[in-house]
């Protein structure tokens, strides 16, 4: 059978055209592909007028939100190619939030911007950072009174 389709088809094959596709480079391309799918997804919303109701935005602007924040950390050098299509996502996706901002409050509300999660982390380092700076404080403070009292 195989050789009835090789002589039937007449498949150039060379090995020079096929080569092993690079893990880190196939988790760009798939960060890639979820950010336009939900982008479309989104301008199909807002420009195209496919969808009416503005909860239609938050699971697409949601994924697109946490699907960059994720690739963001993807990006060591910014002169990287991936890097600079991200830089161009992002500037599309704020002119998409301005075009759901004219379009009402309540579209403005269901789409996630792009840096929400930016300021999880900063609220998150400054809670964890008091807490380890006044636990030892505390123990201080308590051993001080401590000794006051026995003496």
């Amino acid at each position: 059978m195989e050789s009835h389709c090789t002589e039937t088809l007449s498949l150039n094959y060379s090995s020079n055209l096929i080569y092993s596709i690079n893990h880190e480079d196939l988790n760009r391309m798939e960060v890639l592909y979820t950010l336009h799918e939900n982008y479309s997804k989104l301008d199909n919303i807002l420009n195209k007028g496919t969808s009416q109701e503005p909860e239609s935005l938050m699971e697409p602007s949601r994924i697109c939100s946490y699907t960059y924040n994720s690739a963001s950390y993807m990006c060591y050098d910014n002169k990287n190619k991936f890097c600079q299509i991200l830089e161009n996502f992002k500037r599309k996706y704020e002119e998409l939030f301005k075009t759901a901002e004219s379009k009402g409050d309540g579209y403005a509300k269901n789409f996630k911007k792009l840096t929400d999660y930016d300021n999880i982390n900063i609220i998150s380092t400054t809670v964890i950072g008091s807490a380890v700076g006044l636990i030892p404080l505390l123990g201080i403070l308590y051993k001080v009174s401590y000794i006051n009292i026995k003496s």
